[in-house]
């Protein structure tokens, strides 16, 4: 039987690239199409490809099956042999590997990393990946110098906070429109990346799905632009803050609204200095610039005072930790008396504090839109966006924290405009 895949995959069979990255919703054909690809690959000579899940109780029940299935579908039964863990092409005796990296026996790193001669190195359901470091072990033994080596990744986009986005994406991309919804396309120079959705593939799919889709993007709009469409979502599955309001600078041009300022003094280590000032422009708290910095406070005051200098907020509030007292005193004999600046002592848990101001910062807070954020300010708001509920999770609170600092300053100073 011969197939017709869509054009867009054509790529995986000549670029030249060693990570090819395979993103889309569902019904977007790409394990389908990389299955077509692999058994098209196995006449090759020394070919040889590793096939991973991160976790995968048994190839023979999971994705065995699937593979199975495309084989007969293509007619070429006669061509190879399946077995419980892989499937040998019987015309060059190649070989497709079916592994799990963590099975019901264990941690199967070493194991594979081991494999001799392995020229593709496929990641399905690669949103489930959550280990950098265990990828690399594996990727970095895809080596052999007998035939060309290639990565291939496959994964519905999940979040921002995800090494895969933020290796090949993060800063390296162009933005595309598929149906109305913005997606982002590595243009890292080690990345072939296709996008696929289910407009894709329409002709494979039944009536019921398509209009599952047509309902879903009228009652879920938003699930649909992540589900169908493939947009990567900027918050973590369990983040405090999941819905958010975007504005632009130009919004502001012609007004001279008030301004506040919250700063979080880092106490050591890894911890940031975090100064967050706000414009308030009706019922919108409008966060337009940050100090969000690990550099010690011989960096972060002057950052401070340059940044107080060029938006003169009227109030500010410093917490007084132990660093904080002796910053935001040296910080108040550097700024213009025309900012109020207030040392205040927080006695609550930081979690709960950011637990309870999350919905008055999904409310009113506004967050500048993706072209007028500086790295910092985008560094910043990563950490915002994926703070999550639970908190062994988070790596960093330094900068949601300061925000809740800041949207509970917002109604105690303005509380005529936010109660």
């Amino acid at each position: 039987m011969e197939i017709t895949l869509n054009e867009k995959i054509q790529e995986l069979w000549t670029t030249n690239k060693r990570y090819i990255l395979i993103t889309g919703g569902r019904g977007s054909s790409k394990s389908f199409s990389v299955t077509i690809y692999l058994n098209d690959q196995s006449y090759n000579e020394h070919f040889k490809a590793l096939f991973t899940r991160y976790t995968m109780k048994s190839a023979h029940d999971s994705i065995i099956p699937e593979q199975k299935e495309k084989i007969e579908l293509l007619g070429q039964e006669k061509d190879f042999h399946i077995t419980k863990e892989d499937i040998i092409n019987k015309v060059t005796e190649n070989q497709i590997m079916f592994r799990g990296i963590k099975t019901s026996s264990g941690d199967q790193t070493a194991n594979l990393k081991s494999l001799e001669g392995v020229t593709h190195f496929v990641v399905d359901e690669a949103e489930e990946f959550k280990d950098e470091e265990t990828f690399d072990t594996i990727n970095l033994s895809v080596r052999t110098k007998k035939a060309e080596n290639k990565v291939i990744i496959i994964l519905n986009p999940c979040d921002t906070n995800h090494w895969i986005y933020k290796r090949w994406l993060k800063s390296t991309h162009r933005i595309i429109n598929i149906d109305g919804y913005d997606v982002p396309i590595s243009t890292h120079p080690d990345v072939c990346h296709l996008h696929l959705t289910y407009l894709d593939n329409s002709e494979n799919l039944s009536e019921s799905f398509l209009k599952e889709m047509e309902q879903m993007k009228i009652d879920a709009p938003a699930y649909y632009g992540h589900k169908a469409i493939g947009q990567w979502l900027d918050h973590a599955e369990g983040a405090i803050i999941k819905n958010y309001k975007q504005f632009n600078l130009s919004e502001l041009k012609d007004l001279q609204p008030d301004k506040i300022g919250y700063i979080d003094v880092a106490d050591e280590g890894t911890d940031y200095t975090c100064y967050v000032i706000a414009a308030i422009q009706g019922r919108k708290l409008m966060i337009v610039d940050v100090v969000y910095s690990q550099l010690n406070t011989d960096v972060t005051l002057p950052l401070c005072v340059a940044l107080n200098a060029k938006h003169k907020p009227k109030y500010v509030q410093c917490e007084a930790n132990s660093m904080g007292a002796m910053f935001g005193r040296t910080l108040r004999s550097q700024i213009e008396t025309s900012t109020d600046l207030t040392l205040i002592s927080s006695t609550q848990n930081k979690h709960t504090r950011i637990i309870m101001e999350g919905m008055f910062i999904s409310e009113y807070c506004y967050f500048l839109k993706q072209e007028d954020r500086s790295g910092e300010y985008q560094n910043w708001i990563d950490n915002v966006l994926n703070y999550d509920k639970d908190p062994k999770l988070n790596k960093h609170d330094d900068g949601i924290d300061a925000l809740a600092g800041l949207s509970k300053m917002a109604r105690s100073y303005f509380s005529d405009v936010f109660n």
